[in-house]
Order: C-alpha cells, then sequence, then structure tokens
C-alpha cells in the first residue's frame, strides 16, 4: 500500500523564485510562490543525490529512457531505485509544526467575493436558477454564477484556514475574517501568512572591483512569516524501505542564491 506522508519546509531566509521571462542589467526580478515543479524538482534531486545517483551521467540515461523516473531507477544502487517512484503533492503555505500538526493554507476559490469597503466580509456566489437579461450561455445548459445582494463584490485576495475549507466544502461562507483570533479565524489575507520584500542591487566589474555603470538591477523576494513554512505531501512506493520518510529531512537548496530550507517529517 503506498505510504502518504506530510512535510514542512521552513526557509531559512528569504527566498526567490523567478518566472521565465528574461533577466539582464536593468530589468527587475519579478519572484513568485513556488511552483509544484520547483519543489518536488529540489525534495527529488536532494533524495537521489543522498541516494548515490550521479546526475552527470543523467543526460545520456535520459535519452535511452522515456522519463525521468525511468532514467532514474537506471542510475540508482539497486537497493535504493524505490526512491525513482516518490510522488509529490503540494506545496501550500501552512502553519504549526514543531510538536503540532500542521496547517495548510488553500487559496480562496473564485466565487468566493469580498464586498467592497468590508474587508472581513466574504460573499458567495451562487448558480442562477435562470440566466440574467441578456447573457448567452457559452455552451448549452450552463448558467451563470451570480450574487443576488445589493451590495457591490470585487475579487478577494487570500486563504482559506483549514477550519474556512470545511465551511466551505459544506456549501456554507467562511465568515471569521483577518481580524478574527488565529484559533477561529476561517480566512486570511496574504500578509498574515508572507510577503513581498524588493531589494535593489548593481553588478559590480570584476577587474576594477567597482560597481559597473548602467547595471542597477532589482528583485523580488519571498519572506514568510515567522512560524509560516511550505506543507508538501509525499507519497512513498511500496518498496520503500521504512526510514524512507526520515531520509527526507535536512536542508535542501530552495529559492536561488545558494538559499537554503529545513524540512521535517
Amino acid at each position: 500500500m503506498v505510504r502518504r506522508i506530510g512535510l514542512v519546509v521552513e526557509p531559512l531566509d528569504v527566498l526567490f523564485f523567478r518566472d521565465g521571462r528574461p533577466f539582464e542589467a536593468g530589468s527587475r526580478g519579478v519572484g513568485g510562490v513556488p511552483t509544484p515543479q520547483v519543489m518536488a524538482g529540489a525534495l527529488r534531486g536532494r533524495l537521489w543525490a543522498d541516494l548515490g545517483l550521479d546526475f552527470s551521467r543523467m543526460r545520456d540515461a535520459l535519452d535511452a529512457a522515456s522519463t525521468v523516473e525511468g532514467a532514474a531507477e537506471t542510475l540508482l544502487p539497486a537497493n535504493h531505485r524505490w526512491a525513482a517512484h516518490v510522488r509529490f503533492c503540494g506545496p501550500w503555505f501552512c502553519t504549526g509544526g514543531n510538536g503540532t500538526a500542521p496547517e495548510p493554507r488553500v487559496r480562496l476559490p473564485a466565487d468566493l467575493r469580498r464586498a467592497k469597503g468590508q474587508t472581513g466580509t466574504l460573499r458567495r456566489l451562487r448558480v442562477a436558477s435562470r440566466p440574467p437579461p441578456g447573457w448567452t450561455a457559452p455552451a448549452d445548459g450552463m448558467r451563470p454564477m451570480w450574487h443576488f445582494a445589493p451590495d457591490d463584490l470585487e475579487k478577494a485576495g487570500g486563504f482559506l484556514t483549514p477550519r474556512g475549507l470545511e465551511r466551505y466544502l459544506a456549501g456554507g461562507t467562511p465568515e471569521a475574517g483577518p481580524e478574527a483570533d488565529d484559533a477561529g479565524r476561517e480566512w486570511e489575507v496574504e500578509a498574515q501568512l508572507f510577503r513581498w520584500e524588493d531589494r535593489t542591487g548593481i553588478a559590480v566589474d570584476p577587474a576594477t572591483g567597482c560597481a559597473r555603470d548602467r547595471h542597477l538591477f532589482s528583485v523580488r523576494f519571498l519572506r514568510m512569516e515567522k512560524g509560516v513554512g511550505l506543507y508538501e505531501e509525499v507519497e512513498l512506493p511500496d518498496e520503500a524501505p521504512s526510514d524512507a520518510a526520515a531520509r527526507l529531512e535536512g536542508t535542501i537548496a530552495l529559492g536561488g542564491e545558494g538559499r537554503r530550507a529545513a524540512v521535517r517529517v
């Protein structure tokens, strides 16, 4: 039977996850939150390296295999080939850890909106019983999501807590917002989990040790609030040994520029 474990990844510094746009002198490196591919790659790469996979042979192995997993299986020692089939899901921002169960956060679903001028009030869109005048369905049988109260709505950025997600899945609308205490909060804003930190730098000429003319740049880092980490779920295959979970603990390179994060099971 597949075993599923949870990991909490705690950053040891600010993190930087850039997008695919070119980054050069005079530009701004816009960072974002880590994608599933980035987190899985960091964890899987660290695990494979610890188990003895020779990454210098990976290119040739990929040419011979149809998948990355197949290539890794040929390069891992025979007793560690289970590691080629570890699967990852996440990440989600979370609170907790250090003896308490982590509490993941999920982004507010698109059918939750905020009443303009009321930062702590959410409204939930419902399926209209009949199309409004002038509305044409993109496909047969479709009906719009509609708001029936008179107040104006706007997009609500933020995250559901486990308590809020439970209420939402039961068909309700999360109520206790950012101003509520930690124990009763059902949804919260980004600033309660993380912040964006902008930094400006300049390129240095290695020959002179002086700043290079017109080589100013800026980057945006992700700084998580105290007690906030990233939650990741891991599926271990049947043949994984009993100490497989412990092998995932430690530190990993994450977020560029040699930055690291601690991993706890």
